[in-house]
């Protein structure tokens, strides 16, 4: 309320020609707290007042929350920052919420108003040495990472995780009880690790950055995030060059095509395909060089190139099964089933899908198992058999639900969409569309055949 009423002053005053200039002056956040002063009323002045009343321990904690690049703040993460136990962070936060100095978002979050963090950063944080600050983002970083491998691991239990170098990775793990559990903390946590990737590129922690951003990576495959996706990719990109880790740029190169291609941006997708697979190459790591001929092959699978991509897939395939890797051999034969439901072998791709489901099933990797059931449904779709595409989606939609995929569960609305319109039921397929686009809009018909057939209705 002060920052408001030193603005209307200005504003009335006439030493502000227009709110749009007033905005312009405001965004430049080191010159904030200068502007917010109007000579008989400062925030500036308010706060130190605010914080002349606190402990020293408190006043050290709230320069320290300033460091944290999120936008709300987990009180485990206080706890880090400062290097207490967390009874003692929670205690010392209540004290700062009763000087007004942080909001309680929850019972177990908090978060700093902006002109709080910028005078924290300007006026506490000399208060404490470079080295102080930078051990507490660090501890703050590998936190984070131990977090997010720990949820990730529920999240897709038989991905590949390559031997990765950990800073002093500390040991031990914040256990959640749950997949629902890992997914629901990446849910309220994603944007902070998203910050923290770039705060390790800043302080040249690579093999931090790199890492926070392969273990994010199916979290915004599920939830379809591509833009946090691309950008902790790059920066994990830019890390791995200036680290000169040679299999870190070649995973995070695959990764950032992925994330390309997921998107419908294949052709960007296959250049960094192409770069990932060139240096696999040249590192003799077999695996890469068969992951990223099975990549090129998807890629090739959207863009049409139907004999190149099921060259690439049968070879993937092979080599998949001869290896025993059979998350990624399951992946493969969704693949071909997708590409034989476009080239109207449809019994083929039904038998494909099912048999990719009953893999995944067993794996107990259930969003790749509904991903499948969409991709029978498409199928019997296109076969011209209603009735099991219609049952397919159905069950889609259920599986969806349950694993917390509201694309697969919007493809799926979609294609029951698709099925009542081929019947002439034009409110019913009305109303399924209506329900995909509540649940998930904009899907991308270059990757889902379903929003195709829903285009040219």
């Amino acid at each position: 309320p002060l920052a408001v009423r030193i603005v209307a002053a200005r504003l009335r005053s006439g030493s502000m020609r227009s709110v749009a200039e007033l905005e312009v002056r405001l965004s430049h956040e080191a010159h904030r707290l200068e502007l917010l002063d109007d000579g008989d009323r400062s925030v500036a002045a308010a706060l130190t007042v605010s914080c002349h009343y606190l402990s020293g321990e408190q006043r050290r904690v709230l320069a320290l929350l300033a460091l944290h690049p999120g936008p709300a703040i987990d009180l485990h993460d206080v706890a880090v920052l400062a290097d207490v136990a967390p009874l003692r962070a929670a205690t010392l936060v209540d004290g700062l919420a009763d000087a007004y100095l942080v909001t309680h978002e929850s019972p177990r979050r908090v978060s700093l108003h902006d002109l709080v963090r910028q005078f924290a950063r300007v006026e506490l944080l000399a208060h404490l040495t470079v080295d102080e600050q930078h051990a507490a983002l660090r501890r703050l970083l590998e936190h984070g990472l131990r977090l997010a491998v720990a949820a990730d691991k529920l999240l897709t239990p038989q991905r590949f995780r390559p031997p990765v170098i950990l800073d002093d990775f500390p040991e031990g793990a914040w256990a959640f009880s749950d997949r629902a559990a890992g997914v629901l903390w990446l849910e309220s946590e994603w944007r902070s690790l998203v910050a923290l990737c770039e705060t390790a590129a800043e302080l040249g922690l690579h093999s931090l950055c790199w890492q926070l951003a392969f273990t994010l990576r199916d979290f915004f495959f599920l939830t379809k995030r591509w833009g946090p996706w691309i950008d902790t990719h790059k920066r994990a990109v830019e890390s791995a060059r200036a680290a000169g880790s040679r299999m870190w740029l070649a995973i995070s190169l695959s990764n950032l095509g992925v994330a390309h291609s997921d998107r419908g941006d294949l052709t960007m997708a296959v250049g960094y395909f192409q770069q990932a697979l060139v240096l696999y190459q040249e590192l003799g790591d077999n695996d890469g060089v068969v992951n990223s001929v099975s990549n090129l092959a998807w890629a090739e699978l959207y863009l049409g190139e139907y004999e190149t991509s099921m060259d690439g897939l049968r070879t993937a395939l092979k080599c998949y099964r001869r290896t025993e890797n059979r998350r990624n051999a399951a992946i493969t034969l969704r693949g071909i089933a997708l590409l034989e439901a476009e080239l109207q072998l449809c019994p083929s791709a039904v038998e494909h899908a099912q048999q990719a489901r009953a893999e995944f099933h067993a794996l107990g990797l259930e969003l790749d198992a509904v991903m499948s059931v969409n991709c029978a449904a498409w199928a019997h779709f296109r076969s011209g058999d209603h009735r099991a595409a219609t049952a397919g989606y159905k069950e889609a939609l259920a599986l969806a639900e349950s694993c917390a995929s509201s694309y697969e569960g919007a493809r799926a609305l979609t294609g029951l969409g698709n099925i009542s319109w081929a019947r002439g039921c034009h409110a019913a397929a009305t109303e399924f569309w209506r329900r995909a686009d509540a649940l998930y809009g904009g899907l991308e018909p270059v990757m889902l055949g379903e929003a195709r057939v829903r285009l040219a209705s």
